[in-house]
């Protein structure tokens, strides 16, 4: 005989117990990338971290679970233009991508991608935000400066609150560097692009501290972190 899947004496539990099952089904850190949805075709580093729509299912099982889920989570402010994304800033990443900051209304035709978040979410939901990840696609030779303007630019007027800094770097190489590292031991690329890795960190830890001096001590700079995954050369 199975046992049985269901337990039915759940409600009779005394309160207190019941909101730590509660708390305990929540899902804990996510990966939130603001109102995209990853179409086949489009380059994209990572399709499987894609969350168009993120709702824990804690907070669609009654309404007990969802008050208590409430307190965790919120909407963003526009959520009603743009759909419904819960997101709770104190523990989820929210993920962007170096691009989505670039102007790119002088294309034509361009697809937009993140950018169309980015610019419609609320100050008031940026500025709540304390994990953040940023994705650059660069090619080794300009990723350290390109780090170093992106945090000199935004992060203060974007992310004043964020608490941790996940940098990750999809390396490639420009052609002329392809046609001289083709025949290159693995191992010397790697330390090539442990280089730039060490590079980029210096001139952004320069970039923080500057950034911490100039407002007296009063903002913490947030810890930073930088991983690297290979973006294929394709010719």
């Amino acid at each position: 005989m199975m046992a049985s899947q269901t337990f039915t004496l759940f409600p009779t539990l005394p309160g207190e117990l019941r909101q730590q099952v509660w708390l305990f089904s929540l899902p804990g850190p996510c990966k939130i990338v603001p109102f995209t949805a990853y179409t086949p075709g489009e380059e994209c580093l990572e399709p499987n971290r894609v969350s168009k729509d993120h709702c824990p299912s804690t907070l669609q099982v009654n309404r007990e679970s969802r008050a208590i889920a409430l307190k965790h989570y919120t909407n963003w402010h526009n959520a009603a233009a743009l759909g419904y994304q819960y997101v709770d800033f104190n523990v989820d990443i929210v993920c962007f991508s170096a691009p989505d900051f670039e102007d790119r209304s002088h294309i034509p035709r361009v697809t937009p991608g993140n950018q169309t978040a980015l610019l419609r979410l609320s100050k008031a939901d940026l500025w709540k935000i304390r994990r953040l990840e940023i994705t650059f696609s660069k090619f080794r030779t300009t990723f350290p400066t390109d780090l170093k303007a992106w945090i000199e630019k935004w992060l203060m007027a974007l992310f004043p609150g964020v608490r941790e800094l996940h940098i990750v770097w999809a390396w490639g190489f420009a052609m002329d560097e392809v046609y001289i590292l083709g025949s290159t031991s693995p191992d010397l690329i790697a330390e090539v692009v442990k280089r730039d890795v060490d590079a980029a960190m210096e001139l952004a830890r320069t970039s923080l501290e500057e950034i911490v001096r100039k407002r007296g001590g009063g903002w913490t700079a947030p810890v930073l972190r930088i991983d690297t995954i290979e973006w294929p050369y394709e010719s």
